[in-house]
């Protein structure tokens, strides 16, 4: 069986989701935090890693609750070119709570983009401010990835 298809497939939604995609307005640096040091709760377990964070309207600061959250793994070439895919079969997912807050526990230490909203109707990349690009995440095996408050809007264009 032929990988062309699949391959097209992820460029198609890779440059689907870069239209969609937004700014976000972190209000904090990331911080990591060693397996043990944090809420137990939250620490992954050996060899894993967790992120958590929390979406907030960017303009209303209200929480975006109940909405779906995915981690899109992102694959380099030979030359470190990204390129990032989302399966919706086995990417990490999520939803968020009645106060926004979200918790990816016990994934595959790796780089990872945010995706928010259902990918087959209202779903966007968020993007770091600074280069415009796809914001790119690398949580470490053994820790908890705080990634703050993530202010966005949905685009309606």
């Amino acid at each position: 069986m032929s990988k062309t298809p699949g391959i097209i497939f992820v460029f198609i939604l890779f440059f689907l989701m870069s239209a969609c995609s937004s700014d976000i307005s972190p209000t904090s640096q990331p911080t990591a935090t060693a397996a043990g040091k944090g809420p137990s709760a939250i620490a992954p377990n050996p060899g894993t890693t967790t992120v958590k964070g929390r979406l907030v309207s960017a303009t209303s600061g209200k929480p975006f609750s109940n909405e779906y959250v995915a981690l899109a793994e992102v694959h380099r070439n030979e030359q470190g070119v990204a390129a990032f895919g989302l399966n919706t079969r086995s990417s990490p997912q999520t939803s968020s709570d009645e106060n926004g807050n979200f918790i990816f526990k016990d994934i595959p230490a790796g780089e990872y983009v945010v995706v928010v909203g259902d990918p087959m109707t209202k779903s966007m990349v968020l993007n770091d401010l600074t280069t415009g690009n796809a914001k790119v995440w690398n949580p470490q095996a053994d820790q908890v990835l705080e990634i703050g408050e993530l202010k966005f809007e949905f685009n309606t264009k």
